[in-house]
């Protein structure tokens, strides 16, 4: 929708957003009513959040100096072996290890450089430079691109940033060009955590805390091995064993899907969909 007319992709944009804090409301309501202080809080969170993406129109174009090339799209590496060049990981049963990832958004700036563009909303504060330059995962982002795209070079990462309430402004977007050296250490430092994450011996122990536990599938059995209750019982209930076939090998990352490698850039540069 980049080249369509604005006021065609604004409201459309707004009835998105809408959309999806509908969507989180019926959610929440499938296990309890919210209180009346809840629906309150949803409408008000409904409200500011509108209003937020309204101030973004206005301020975006400003800095909108590039053109998308994808807009969020998984992608999917092999992790090489840092002791066998030119080799990659196995797991255990000899089986591929790939990493998997998702970006926001793949760009073109106006001297053909590519950027991989991280939206961040925080309440808080704006990340400092250091954290920015430091960020385990956009490096890795950056570094696993490459290696999916063959042949691209990602120049850096951009962080653009929001923050629906704060005194020194809502929007900042920050450049942070990457060196080969930084991708190549990025890519080692990945290869060394996945040996030990698929290390046969490596001895694992609870480690809860929000953003571990948050999402994760498996807190019922989680909660009933602490309590020590029946696990194996939950576990056959409401769980499955994996098999690992041709088409599902070992990988890290969160998406269940991957793309092929260059048909899909190739499709882009012939006739230029984002």
């Amino acid at each position: 929708m980049w080249e369509w007319d604005r006021t065609i992709v604004q409201p459309l944009a707004l009835a998105a957003f809408e959309r999806s804090m509908d969507e989180q409301r019926e959610k929440g309501r499938r296990s309890r009513e919210p209180s009346s202080r809840e629906e309150r809080d949803w409408r008000a969170d409904l409200e500011r959040g509108e209003e937020t993406l309204r101030r973004y129109f206005e301020w975006a174009p400003s800095v909108d100096l590039f053109d998308p090339i994808r807009v969020d799209t998984e992608y999917e590496v092999d992790v090489p072996d840092p002791e066998r060049p030119g080799a990659d990981l196995v797991a255990p049963d000899g089986s591929p290890v790939r990493l998997r990832g998702r970006v926001d958004l793949l760009v073109e700036d106006r001297s053909g450089g590519y950027w991989l563009v991280e939206h961040r909303i925080d309440e808080a504060c704006w990340q400092e430079r250091d954290q920015l330059l430091l960020d385990e995962r956009a490096v890795t982002d950056c570094w696993a691109w490459e290696n999916f795209f063959l042949g691209m070079k990602i120049a850096g990462s951009i962080a653009n940033e929001v923050r629906p309430a704060g005194p020194d402004g809502l929007f900042r977007r920050t450049h942070v060009g990457r060196s080969g050296f930084e991708l190549a250490q990025a890519g080692s430092r990945l290869a060394l955590e996945v040996q030990d994450m698929t290390n046969p011996g490596l001895r694992t122990y609870p480690n809860p805390s929000p953003g571990n536990c948050a999402r994760c599938a498996f807190v019922p059995p989680c909660l009933a091995l602490n309590e020590g209750a029946d696990v194996a019982s939950i576990v056959e209930a409401f769980y499955r064993r994996r098999t690992h076939s041709a088409s599902e090998e070992p990988r890290i990352g969160r998406s269940t899907w991957a793309m092929s490698r260059g048909a899909t850039l190739r499709k882009h540069r012939q006739d230029g969909s984002s």
